[in-house]
């Protein structure tokens, strides 16, 4: 299970908001002091997000969770947001150059084989988005040792 930590901004019938600060891998890399994506993190600054988590809790907002997600939920969804727009990429340039098509019209078959693999998981995030085993599920209150805190809290 893949973990993170969130406040509860919003408490629903069948689930709840919780928002989360984006955390990169940048934390524990010997290379962080050049390297670009931990540069990027600092001028960026710290990034939220809001999710939608199941909850067997009982939860108000402002309340400090730790979130759960399936290791094979985490594993299907990866796979699909990336291998979809590749495979679409590869498949859109193989066709016209096994046809003996001309260079520019490979080129494109393979742009327009990303864009369409995009498109795919665009739609497939969109079809997934109420799927239970696709959402995190709130496992605990977590400890009041915040670093940051929420517009709602």
């Amino acid at each position: 299970m893949s973990g993170e930590i969130g406040i509860v901004v919003e408490v629903r019938d069948d689930h709840v908001v919780v928002e989360t600060q984006r955390q990169s891998t940048c934390g524990g890399c010997s290379l962080r002091p050049g390297c670009g994506t931990a540069l990027l993190e600092r001028m960026l600054g710290a990034r939220r997000s809001r999710v939608r988590a199941l909850a067997d809790l009982r939860l108000k907002p402002g309340d400090r969770v730790s979130l759960a997600l399936s290791d094979a939920a985490l594993l299907q969804a990866s796979a699909l947001m990336y291998g979809l727009p590749v495979l679409g990429l590869l498949l859109g340039a193989m066709v016209p150059a096994l046809a003996g098509s001309p260079e520019w019209l490979v080129t494109a078959g393979g742009l327009g084989g990303l864009a369409a693999g995009l498109v795919g998981v665009r739609q497939w995030a969109h079809r997934l988005r109420h799927d239970s085993r696709f959402l995190p599920l709130v496992t605990g209150l977590h400890a009041e040792d915040s670093e940051w805190r929420t517009d709602a809290s």
